[in-house]
């Protein structure tokens, strides 16, 4: 299981979904729906809960897609993590709204302690694909794809 291997083997900045649309580092989030199109994919699912250390934290709200963005650029200077507030669709959001969701960005394997891996059941999944389905990134910038999964 890939969990596993990331666990004994320790995290790393592969941007292997995108350059990384909030700055280049090893991305989290707090919810954990939000990584339903990241893990789809996967033979056996999974999440790996972590205790994580951002120190000095930069609040991105600058757009993936904007004049200033921060899109595969190293994180703030003077800055060891960004803290981005989005929607569903992984889009920056200037102030909560009644839906949103969270990414970290931590730039150092030594930030990290991986806590517990869950593994995610396929009994609910086709249904929650269809609730979480979206664009995702594609590594190459500029190019989106669309993220499917068939059951």
């Amino acid at each position: 299981m890939v969990a596993e291997k990331i666990c004994e083997n320790g995290f790393a900045t592969l941007s292997s979904v995108d350059g990384g649309y909030f700055g280049k580092g090893i991305y989290f989030t707090s919810h954990i729906l939000y990584t339903l199109p990241y893990i789809a994919n996967r033979k056996i699912p999974a999440v790996i809960l972590s205790w994580v250390i951002p120190g000095n934290v930069y609040p991105v709200i600058e757009a993936h897609d904007g004049t200033d963005t921060l899109l595969g650029t190293a994180l703030k200077s003077g800055h060891s993590a960004h803290y981005v507030l989005t929607n569903q669709k992984g889009e920056c959001l200037v102030r909560k709204e009644n839906e949103y969701y969270d990414e970290l960005v931590v730039s150092q394997e030594s930030q990290i302690t991986p806590a517990y891996i869950f593994q995610i059941g396929k009994t609910n999944f086709k249904q929650l694909w269809k609730d979480w389905n979206r664009v995702i990134p594609d590594p190459v910038p500029g190019r989106e794809t669309f993220n499917k999964y068939t059951f």
